[in-house]
């Protein structure tokens, strides 16, 4: 009868684990892409792999009058090869820090694996799910 809670207890856990949220992933043939949360896209003809990992907004809040725009940070895991590898020892962490220029465009870009990481755009871009990072989506391309 003891082994009756221990099975509810290993139930309840494989349940939660196989809940937690995958990244999604795709292929694209190209050097642009718009990736939601979360999700990873392996740039073929590069043979390198972005992953949006995390974002942390603190632009102006909708609605509010403040002395500075504000800036939205991007997290992107890089790295060589396709999804399978991410957690290949050659992975990059790399954070974007932008600022809105005023006419909604938020450019940002950095070296990453000597290529070229650029952001074009960051949805939402006005109040429509502000700090929802679920909902966010960012237009990038590597170079």
């Amino acid at each position: 009868m003891k082994i009756i809670p221990f099975l509810a207890i290993a139930a309840i856990l494989v349940t939660a684990v196989s809940c937690e949220k995958e990244q999604n992933s795709r292929t694209v043939s190209g050097s642009t892409a718009t990736l939601d949360y979360n999700e990873c896209v392996y740039f073929e003809e590069k043979d390198i792999t972005v992953c949006f990992t995390d974002a942390n907004e603190y632009r102006c809040p909708c609605f509010a009058d403040c002395i500075w725009a504000g800036a939205c940070d991007v997290t992107f895991r890089v790295f060589p090869g396709t999804v399978t590898g991410k957690e290949n020892e050659d992975a990059v962490d790399v954070t974007l820090s932008f600022t809105p220029d005023g006419s909604g465009v938020f450019p940002a870009q950095d070296t990453v694996l000597n290529k070229l990481l650029t952001v074009k755009g960051l949805v939402p871009d006005d109040c429509n799910d502000y700090g929802n990072y679920e909902q966010y989506k960012v237009d990038i391309s590597l170079e």
